[in-house]
């Protein structure tokens, strides 16, 4: 869940944060429920667009086509992401 709204924040502009955020704490925040939890959610947006910010910003363009097309080969999401980005 934080991938795809904080991927989405790359594009709204809506958030501007650059605060380092652990993987496994941006982790916590995969299912549904936690992500739109009402009294986190404006910080969860935020974490996830920097997260994203930070990730983007290292492997670009290509690295999220090879994201997508390794989780479209079923790759684990935790093991491409880190692995793209340890390759950058």
């Amino acid at each position: 869940m934080w991938f795809d709204e904080g991927l989405a924040t790359l594009v709204d502009y809506r958030y501007n944060s650059d605060k380092f955020i652990s993987f496994d704490k941006i982790n916590e925040l995969s299912s549904r429920d936690v992500f739109y939890e009402p009294s986190h959610v404006k910080e969860n947006y935020e974490m996830a667009h920097s997260e994203i910010n930070r990730w983007f910003g290292i492997v670009g363009k290509s690295g999220l086509v090879e994201l997508i097309d390794g989780l479209n080969n079923g790759k684990e999401f935790k093991t491409i992401y880190k692995s793209i980005e340890s390759q950058s």
